[in-house]
């Protein structure tokens, strides 16, 4: 008896659940009226298809339509503009004649208008913005590719050459570092770089060297012609103090090889063309010190650039 009278209680709650949501999603639903589409550029045929594709989708969300403006709880106002190949759909809900929610979307092609205008309808219906109210069955051609779509970077390599000095490496006197990287350029405001650079001492007897790959960033004052830039790089260097071997290859052994930091103020010519030009006035640090003579390397040097 108690388990009869548990599952005729059980019923009695389904049954009475099941009519609140039926009533709940009748009381939901409206009736709309759909004035003319104001539209430029767009063929009638085209603009007929448009339009009973509003219909339908009105119908679809479980709403119904009149041909009386006076019985309506809604008045839809759809415009519908050409764009190109695409087309924007664009609809106002409208109550006591003022704009109470609007919403637009693009269709990639004509193809695409039909899951557009379904979109529009719920959204201004629902008075919700058309991505909160999509459905996996619904996803445009334009929403496919608008995740994936980015701001093309430009590309250059970059070759450089200029007089160096060093510190910490026993060199008497400055030389020369020569470098290879490649440039990208996000924005204009930012250039992003992977960079190798090298230093050999200027006295034939000296044996010290810097090498160094390093990423780094540009980042520009202006956005004009001529334009002064900061730049910054973090990478992996290897150096050695020069000392005094006889070996065949005359290498050092006084090494030492770590992380690298290195600032650095520029000057970019000519940037609105494929081929530039500048000057890049550095510093590098080395967070090492030599085996032997247990100094920190560092380096300082003036580079001619050119990018292409």
């Amino acid at each position: 008896m108690l388990e009869r009278h548990l599952l005729k209680t059980s019923v009695t709650g389904i049954g009475l659940a099941m009519l609140v949501f039926f009533a709940s999603y009748v009381a939901s639903a409206e009736t709309v009226y759909v004035l003319e589409i104001k539209t430029k550029g767009v063929d009638e045929a085209s603009l007929e298809t448009v339009k009973e594709l509003i219909s339908s989708a009105v119908q679809s969300e479980g709403h119904s339509l009149t041909s009386n403006k006076n019985e309506a709880d809604s008045i839809l106002r759809p415009a519908l503009l050409k764009l190109g190949d695409s087309f924007i759909l664009k609809i106002d809900k409208l109550k006591d004649n003022k704009v109470k929610y609007s919403s637009k979307m693009k269709a990639a092609n004509l193809e695409d208008m039909d899951t557009v205008s379904t979109r529009v309808v719920r959204s201004v219906l629902n008075e919700e913005a058309p991505s909160k109210s999509v459905k996996v069955t619904d996803v445009t051609a334009d929403e496919e590719t608008r995740g994936t779509r980015r701001f093309k970077a430009t590309r250059q390599f970059r070759f450089g050459f200029g007089p160096a000095w060093s510190s910490g490496l026993n060199v008497n006197g400055g030389g020369t570092q020569w470098s290879l990287g490649y440039i990208w350029g996000i924005d204009p405001d930012y250039d992003l770089k992977l960079n190798w650079s090298f230093y050999v001492p200027r006295a034939d007897e000296e044996n010290a060297r810097y090498s160094e790959l390093a990423l780094g960033m540009n980042y520009f004052m202006t956005q004009a012609k001529h334009s002064p830039y900061l730049s910054i790089e973090l990478g992996y260097a290897s150096a050695a103090a020069s000392e005094k071997i006889n070996n065949l290859f005359n290498y050092s052994d006084d090494n030492a090889s770590g992380w690298a930091l290195g600032v650095g103020l520029g000057y970019k010519f000519f940037r609105t063309s494929t081929v530039n030009v500048g000057l890049l006035a550095s510093y590098k640090y080395l967070f090492d010190k030599t085996d032997k003579s247990d100094q920190t390397p560092r380096l300082g040097s003036l580079n001619i650039l050119v990018f292409y």
